[in-house]
């Protein structure tokens, strides 16, 4: 088996493997006040954007992740979400909308440029959002 199909073997485990917890509530809390609309970055199966919904259930909330089958799963709580690696580029369609809020639960630690992704992910947020 060369490099090469090692690498693509291990990409496509990636993106099938699906992330899925409790949500992380000190996360959730931080989030005091009104949000209208919240993106979650490294969304895994939803389980932030169900906390949220618990609390807040008018509250739109889109995700991005890197697994098909975690988007199928997120796709239950959210608004829409996304099948992107955020290393390389946002979704197209993000291009204009802002949000109130932008999540990165669990996320940062495994990127090796945070500060580029949270640059393009600032711009985004409504003046006065928090992420």
């Amino acid at each position: 088996m060369s490099k090469n199909t090692v690498a693509s073997k291990m990409e496509q485990s990636t993106r099938e493997r699906v992330y899925s917890n409790q949500g992380n509530m000190p996360l959730i809390t931080l989030l005091s006040g009104s949000y209208e609309r919240i993106l979650d970055i490294g969304c895994g199966a939803g389980d932030n954007a169900r906390l949220i919904k618990s609390i807040n259930s008018k509250c739109d909330l889109f995700g991005i992740t890197h697994s098909e089958s975690e988007a199928a799963f997120a796709q239950a709580h959210m608004a829409k979400c996304w099948v992107v690696d955020i290393e390389t580029k946002f979704p197209d369609d993000l291009a204009g909308q802002t949000f109130d809020a932008i999540i990165f639960s669990h996320v940062l630690e495994h990127l090796r440029d945070p500060v580029e992704v949270l640059n393009r992910a600032s711009k985004m947020l409504h003046v006065g959002g928090r992420y």
